[in-house]
């Protein structure tokens, strides 16, 4: 089994065997380091130098748990709640907004608080950030459908634009959505999903962007 190690003070990745561990552990006493063996199933994380964090193991969600050079890590619930995004519970409705198939969670779409016209009275400043705002909605269903955010990660975006003839630029509009999941799992990681990006002639009750989502859940979440 192979160890990735990162050490905080410059932060250089390398890969370590596993027999080598005591013999880092003895070494590193004086400065953090964290050991983390990558596994598709676990990953185990050992702060060294750190003496009041204990080690812990949890499931991997990729990297939806971010490791930094301090030892320290952030889940995508954390992320979420750091951004102060809403995720508190929600009530039955009509329709289930988040609804469980197999290894997935499928959203319904969410629409924006603002209202209007991309290519009219709204600028795509306005479209990003309504976008931006459905993405925050589905973080919500999500996590009352799963009970968390961690061992998740983003499969598809379907991102629809209430556009004015002409307007083409719906793309950079729906990618307030997309940002906000790269920021809560990651670009690089979990965050890194496929999208659509469509313009429509109207949207119901006049909102300016729906989105809406698949997330795949880790086998071992």
């Amino acid at each position: 089994m192979q160890i990735q190690r990162c050490v905080s003070a410059n932060g250089c990745h390398e890969p370590i065997s596993s027999l080598d561990y005591f013999e880092e552990y003895r070494r590193n006493q004086s400065k953090p380091i964290a050991i983390i063996p990558v596994t598709v199933k676990m990953v185990t994380k050992i702060v060294i130098g750190q003496p009041e964090l204990d080690p812990t193991c949890f499931s991997l969600a990729s990297l939806s748990t971010r490791l930094f050079r301090d030892g320290t890590h952030m889940s995508a619930l954390q992320n979420a709640k750091k951004l102060g995004i809403d995720l508190s519970p929600q009530e039955k409705g009509y329709l289930n907004l988040c609804i469980k198939s197999g290894n997935q969670l499928i959203t319904s779409g969410h629409v924006s608080n603002i209202q209007g016209i991309l290519g009219d009275n709204l600028a795509v400043e306005d479209g990003y950030t309504a976008a931006r705002e459905c993405a925050e909605k589905i973080l919500r269903s999500v996590c009352n459908a799963h009970g968390t955010l961690d061992g998740l990660k983003v499969v598809k975006l379907l991102g629809c634009v209430y556009s004015a003839p002409g307007f083409t630029d719906q793309h950079l509009v729906i990618n307030g959505a997309s940002d906000l999941f790269h920021e809560i799992y990651g670009k690089d990681g979990d965050g890194y999903h496929a999208r659509s990006a469509l313009g429509f002639a109207s949207l119901p009750t006049g909102v300016a962007v729906e989105v809406e989502a698949i997330f795949e859940i880790a086998t071992d979440a």
